[in-house]
């Protein structure tokens, strides 16, 4: 079994969160946790970086739409990035593709974000 490392930046008012390792039925909680302290710190936006993720089980993916819906009343968003193929084949059969932007890079997702702000204005 691997453990979830969890490293956090916040360029341009964007959260990005870089994940390694796998997310599964023991890591999920604590990545709950983790997200679900920094929307309570402010952040509205996040961008989970999962290129270094080796495995995601249902209870990642749970934990990704809880976090979504205690973000949309807020008006917040996540942004998945660096996704591997088979994540994203699950993603799209269970139509989470939806509800989750996916960009090929952090870099990408955060200059997404700032021109829907921009768009705001």
């Amino acid at each position: 079994m691997l453990d979830l490392a969890v490293e956090v930046r916040a360029p341009e008012g964007v959260v990005v969160v870089t994940l390694a390792g796998q997310v599964d039925a023991v890591t999920s909680p604590g990545l709950r946790d983790r997200l679900a302290s920094l929307i309570a710190g402010g952040a509205r936006h996040l961008v989970l970086d999962l290129t270094a993720i080796s495995f995601i089980d249902s209870t990642g993916l749970q934990v990704l739409t809880a976090i979504q819906r205690v973000l949309a009343p807020l008006e917040g968003t996540i942004t998945l990035v660096g996704v591997s193929p088979h994540l994203r084949e699950v993603l799209r059969i269970t139509a989470l593709t939806r509800l989750f932007p996916i960009y090929r890079s952090v870099e990408m997702a955060v200059l997404a974000h700032m021109a829907d702000r921009a768009g705001d204005d």
